[in-house]
């Protein structure tokens, strides 16, 4: 660890606290995971039609299923697996 950090930690513990992923399933957020690796989803078009998704609240879990998906560009909703 650098003297830097080590001294933001020293002297704002509450800075690395906030900065947890669970501070931030606090504020509202989520993190979603695709199901059966438990990758973190990022991206629209990284799932398919039907697949099962799990939704990390900071209290519980949600298991979905993709029922359609609005790629970030504004393209219609596709199945990959349709996809041309």
């Amino acid at each position: 660890m650098s003297d830097w950090q080590h001294v933001f930690i020293i002297h704002d513990p509450f800075a690395a606290i906030s900065l947890s992923p669970l501070a931030t399933l606090d504020r509202g957020y989520a993190i979603v995971r695709q199901l059966p690796g438990g990758e973190i989803l990022r991206r629209a078009d990284a799932v398919h039609i039907g697949d099962v998704v799990e939704v990390l609240l900071s209290r519980g879990r949600l298991y979905c299923r993709i029922t359609a998906t609005e790629p970030a560009n504004g393209a219609p909703a596709v199945d990959r697996d349709q996809a041309p």
